[in-house]
């Protein structure tokens, strides 16, 4: 039996713009609630928020017992344990990971993740891809990735920091020993190369409220798309944001 749930990746810790999640985005709402209140009402799946325990993490689990939202914590380092455990206090088969620096994850791609899990159940990893490149090393910061428990464990088993800090990486380099299932968006994304909405820095928020403040918050790919191909200005701070990261 297959049982997937999405487990959101959170922390207020960040080199280049602490406490991002929970700075106030739009319409009074921080990053945080907006990409989980869209998670929650447009999906038929549970939602975890995965934090450190920490105690400058407090406050993700205090907007938690706020909201109503599902929390819980773990080690701060290794990330994927983290994942195993949440998954497995919550008997999920299958992780749909997502991290909460992406604001405008679309719950259409998350419910295909579902659904194409179901529909392969032999599959180890399933993600989308963009020209060869899978979707989470990608700047568009509008998907999510999936992941069944039991190759994760094998992913945590090999004790290794750059596997536990990434959580999936060691799956999807290493299709040799996992069943990988890629779903091509090379077509939808053509034109679109620099739209980033991944938010790391000041300017990606700055560009990312652009964004919702035209969408509003019910935002789709297509209207999100609307906005970035209508403004040539912010084509270009998302480009300089780009190239910025890539250095």
């Amino acid at each position: 039996m297959i049982n997937p749930g999405i487990i959101v990746q959170a922390r207020m810790q960040s080199s280049r713009l602490r406490g991002k999640v929970l700075l106030n985005f739009y319409q009074n709402k921080n990053i945080l609630e907006i990409l989980t209140n869209n998670l929650l009402s447009k999906t038929n799946l549970p939602v975890i928020i995965a934090t450190t325990d920490e105690k400058h993490d407090d406050d993700i689990e205090n907007l938690c017992v706020k909201n109503g939202y599902t929390c819980f914590r773990g080690s701060e380092d290794n990330v994927l344990l983290r994942f195993v455990e949440a998954a497995k206090k919550h008997s999920l088969t299958h992780v749909i990971r997502v991290c909460s620096d992406n604001p405008f994850i679309l719950p259409e791609y998350i419910n295909k993740l579902a659904s194409e899990a179901k529909n392969n159940p032999d599959a180890d990893y399933i993600s989308f891809k963009i020209k060869d490149k899978p979707s989470i090393l990608t700047h568009f910061g509008l998907w999510g990735e999936l992941a069944k428990i039991e190759a994760l464990e094998i992913a945590l088993s090999q004790s290794q920091k750059q596997y536990n800090e990434h959580v999936t990486n060691y799956l999807y380099q290493n299709p040799e020993i996992f069943n990988l299932h890629w779903i091509d968006l090379s077509n939808e994304m053509n034109g679109l190369e620099h739209l980033r909405l991944t938010v790391d820095q000041q300017e990606d928020f700055d560009n990312a409220l652009k964004v919702i403040t035209t969408t509003g918050l019910d935002f789709t790919f297509d209207s999100i798309v609307e906005v970035y191909r209508s403004d040539m200005h912010l084509q270009e701070l998302m480009r300089n944001q780009i190239d910025r990261n890539l250095k």
